[in-house]
């Protein structure tokens, strides 16, 4: 039986630079296999996005590599619970502190992303492999301080999250008979995460921003 408050979690905070890794593990059960709640939020950022995803495919799978090779490194070597409390603690606030710092950056204001720095932006992705820190939040704000507006860094940002969503799903292997079961409430997250997603393209500016910031560190606090 799919987890609901796991499903809803993951649409609104997939969407938000707030860590839906760091959200899941501190406030579910974990009944639901969270690489398998990929699958909704990539439905929804294919839809939202296709009229993107053609034109900086290239892009996107140069500002991915970086996450792969790290990624594999991390399966492969590390042998510690990086879901522990202690780390989403300390990714939260090293997270919240690379936010503010790209926030008050002087204004930034190109579009087009250039190949080196789709593999600087993909680059800082791997942060989030460290729950708390969010990888919305650290693509969003790698792309700031680079010099993109916030359209431009919002949109490439998501884009990343395509491979990352489709790898989480392959190394899940799930089954048919699983997927097929869950399709009800795979849509239900599409759903969902479709509404935040809209809510944060057209309403993320500065004074969001800070405020997630807030909630960030606010979450930080509880967990001394």
């Amino acid at each position: 039986m799919a987890d609901l408050k796991a499903i809803f979690i993951q649409s609104v905070t997939e969407f938000l630079p707030v860590s839906s890794s760091a959200h899941l593990t501190l406030f579910t059960s974990g009944h639901l296999a969270p690489d398998l709640l990929h699958f909704g939020t990539l439905i929804t950022v294919v839809i939202y996005f296709r009229n993107f995803l053609l034109q900086n495919f290239f892009k996107v799978c140069i500002g991915s590599l970086p996450a792969v090779a790290i990624g594999f490194a991390i399966k492969k070597i590390l042998c510690i619970d990086l879901y522990d409390p202690q780390f989403i603690k300390w990714g939260l606030l090293f997270g919240t502190i690379f936010m503010l710092f790209a926030e008050f950056t002087p204004s930034a204001s190109k579009t087009n992303i250039s190949i080196k720095n789709a593999f600087l932006i993909g680059l800082m992705q791997c942060f989030a492999f460290i729950p708390g820190f969010s990888r919305l939040g650290a693509t969003l704000s790698a792309a700031r301080i680079l010099g993109y507006n916030r359209q431009s860094s919002a949109i490439f940002s998501f884009l990343l999250s395509i491979p990352a969503s489709l790898g989480a799903l392959v190394l899940s292997h799930p089954s048919t008979d699983t997927v097929i079961a869950l399709s009800p409430y795979i849509l239900l997250e599409s759903a969902i995460g479709y509404i935040a997603l809209a809510f944060f393209m057209k309403c993320h500016g500065q004074f969001l921003i800070l405020a997630l910031a807030f909630y960030r560190m606010l979450l930080f606090y509880m967990m001394l």
